[in-house]
């Protein structure tokens, strides 16, 4: 059973990774649903702190990278992992 995917919301860049990476915005939401793995993303000087969620989408790992105790999540970028 599939897990109610929280609430969040995206950053432009996010968006532009995704159509570029060629993410499906359901897959996003699936991760965030129903990660299995989450680790904080390496701290970046000026940048606000990121969680990464991990999951699988399709027979392939996602990588969704949110910014800390955002709420609504704020989605700062995604990656598919390996690539």
């Amino acid at each position: 059973m599939q897990d109610a995917a929280p609430a969040f919301v995206e950053s432009r860049h996010a968006r532009v990774r995704q159509v570029e990476r060629g993410v499906p915005k359901e897959a996003k939401a699936h991760v965030l649903a129903n990660y299995d793995t989450s680790r904080p993303a390496p701290y970046r000087q000026g940048a606000t702190r990121t969680i990464i969620y991990i999951g699988d989408w399709q027979g392939r790992r996602l990588k969704v990278y949110v910014e800390e105790n955002s709420s609504p999540l704020k989605v700062k970028t995604v990656a598919w992992e390996g690539e």
